[in-house]
């Protein structure tokens, strides 16, 4: 176990760069986890840190974040911002808000925890979850490194993290509540929508963030990059939509030869990897080289994380985007409308793999049916 003192703002040494390289590190690994409490956030913090999620979240990862609203020190841009990666991630992101009804008292722990098997890393001190906190603040803040699960101080650290997530007297259960849509409607009344350190817009403080760090490469991904709209003329033109059914790999589904040959442009018998990034509210998601891996001799597999806790069946569009072999796709859950569209756009379009279960179609903007896609791959307005 290595403990050290971070030096933020006396050098590039900052909490940003920390969280980064622990998501950098997981983007390859499974089973591991990061979990959050921060008493405020901003929409500056969460801009810079959702590219990193991103990538963190590219294998069976789950990030979970509490954070507080008291005194209105949490901005509306974090909670939204928030709530649009919950929607980008379902299940593998998950925010909570912490509420503390006194006029005396508020919630304001700072703690951010990386797990990874039988050790643990954790960032303990003064640090909201805001540019400021990340990166350009004067902050009081200890990095403990490779501490084991079974030691004392991880087991003190999970106490902090647990008596917040699982609240217990004198804490009350109702203190805390899943971030929801009817939760995001009702703090619009109750916080700003930009904090006053926030005055320059998000992604213009969420960039200086990341100058120091923009030199590091990972891997499995592209020179990482903020989120940006996405624009019609980065589809480049063909559509793939089809059923998720109860895949032989959790976090994996299965393609048909077809499918890898006529929208993967892959032949059946060449090894392949394709970038390929998700459609979110905010935009399109850090982009990952995933590979198509050979599944006997009639599928090939393709990681798609978040379809792990998902009721079945479950719809799927992917868009092939701007440049060598590059790819974006939106799951579509059970419990949608959008599920009924695509179900009805499947009946009547798709054809079926071997077996006559899984359903798919291919098809291009030039076609009667990419106005239906394209409505798809819409998540409504974001306020």
């Amino acid at each position: 176990m290595k403990i050290r003192m971070v030096r933020q703002a006396a050098t590039e040494d900052c909490l940003f760069n920390i969280i980064a390289q622990w998501c950098g590190k997981g983007s390859s690994r499974s089973g591991r986890s990061i979990h959050i409490l921060s008493a405020f956030a901003s929409g500056s913090g969460v801009a810079a840190l959702a590219p990193c999620f991103d990538m963190f979240l590219a294998k069976d990862n789950l990030v979970e974040i509490v954070f507080g609203i008291d005194r209105a020190g949490t901005d509306m841009e974090a909670v939204q911002r928030l709530y649009d990666l919950q929607r980008t991630h379902h299940s593998a992101l998950r925010g909570y808000v912490f509420n503390a009804p006194s006029r005396h008292g508020i919630f304001h722990p700072k703690l951010y925890v990386h797990r990874r098997g039988q050790h643990m890393d954790f960032v303990i001190g003064s640090a909201n979850m805001t540019s400021g906190g990340l990166g350009s603040n004067f902050e009081s803040m200890l990095l403990y490194e490779n501490v084991p699960e079974a030691s004392a101080e991880a087991k003190h650290v999970w106490n902090i993290w647990s008596m917040f997530k699982n609240p217990t007297p004198p804490l009350a259960p109702g203190y805390l509540k899943s971030l929801t849509a009817a939760e995001l409607s009702c703090l619009r009344e109750k916080l700003p929508s930009r904090q006053q350190s926030d005055k320059h817009a998000a992604d213009k403080k969420a960039a200086a963030l990341w100058k120091p760090f923009s030199h590091v490469t990972y891997t499995k991904s592209s020179p990482l990059r903020r989120r940006k709209p996405i624009k019609d003329s980065l589809l480049h033109g063909d559509y793939l939509l089809m059923d998720v059914l109860g895949e032989t790999r959790e976090t994996q589904m299965q393609l048909p030869l077809n499918v890898v040959e006529g929208f993967f442009n892959t032949k059946r018998d060449e090894k392949a990897e394709v970038e390929v990034a998700i459609v979110g509210p905010d935009g399109l998601t850090q982009p990952l080289r995933r590979p198509l891996v050979k599944s006997g001799k009639s599928m090939r597999r393709i990681e798609v994380p978040g379809i792990k806790n998902l009721a079945r069946s479950l719809a799927i569009v992917f868009i092939r985007l701007k440049g060598q072999k590059k790819f974006a796709y939106r799951i579509i859950p059970q419990d949608t409308k959008n599920y009924i569209d695509a179900d009805q756009l499947l009946n009547r379009h798709g054809q079926q793999e071997k077996h006559k279960q899984r359903r798919y179609f291919i098809g291009s903007k030039k076609d009667d049916v990419w106005p239906k896609i394209h409505t798809l791959l819409q998540y409504g307005e974001r306020r």
